[in-house]
């Protein structure tokens, strides 16, 4: 029996199963400060699960699960690469409890309002109706009066003025913002974050959904900022 696969059963025997009589001789000889089985098992699993790490076979509990099971256990740049449906079905897959994770403080970076969501057509047709003056003064300290005259002539807003109303439209729709969350998942040569998006429920809480991969946690923060919109938590 090869050197690797006596680890491996062995690491099986220690992590999923009794270690017959290792634990007995161990402690026996003191070569291990182990009270009982349990213990035993608990920490000749993490020790072999280590050595399993740095050649590469496994990254978690849950690879050598899949490699003990037959199943395909995937790279960090098999991942990273791979088409996001691909990568969303991994993710679900390796948290089973996936839309708890949406209830974790630590996994959210912040939040975005969609500004696909925004029609600001009404508040420049109608901007006395609207009080497109009056949000726009609260917002812009450069707003004057001479610009009052244009716009409630018919004027376009400027891109400064319609982000201004966007943050007003945003800011009123409290259910409307979406959650960005992020958090570490092992590969079987490294680490990969999750990126998913928290959807508000209202009452029914959030629906954490839409998870795709990247290299880390940075990358998700600047995937946030990209969006005009956004806030940290």
């Amino acid at each position: 029996m090869s050197a690797l696969r006596w680890l491996l059963r062995l690491s099986l025997q220690s992590i999923y199963g009794q270690p017959s009589g290792m634990f007995v001789a161990t402690r026996q000889l003191g070569w291990w400060p182990c009270g009982n089985a349990a213990d035993f098992r608990g920490r000749m699993g993490v020790q072999i699960l280590r050595v399993f790490q740095q050649v590469g076979y496994c990254g978690d509990v849950e690879d050598l699960t899949a490699r003990r099971k037959g199943k395909a256990v995937k790279t960090v740049n098999a991942l990273l690469n791979a088409p996001r449906q691909e990568q969303s079905a991994w993710i679900r897959e390796k948290f089973p409890d996936f839309g708890e994770m949406a209830h974790e403080p630590s996994t959210c970076l912040g939040i975005f309002y969609p500004e696909d969501r925004i029609d600001l057509s009404e508040y420049e047709s109608y901007p006395e109706d609207y009080d497109t003056i009056g949000i726009l003064r609260q917002s812009l300290r450069e707003f004057t009066d001479e610009r009052e005259t244009q716009i409630l002539n018919g004027s376009p807003l400027t891109n400064a003025e319609a982000l201004a109303l966007k943050h007003h439209v945003a800011d009123a729709d409290s259910d409307g913002w979406v959650g960005v969350h992020s958090w570490e998942a092992q590969a079987i040569d490294g680490a990969v974050f999750v990126v998913a998006l928290g959807y508000s429920e209202g009452q029914g809480g959030i629906r954490l959904d839409d998870p795709w991969l990247v290299e880390s946690r940075d990358e998700a923060r600047a995937w946030l900022k990209k969006h005009k919109i956004w806030s940290r938590l």
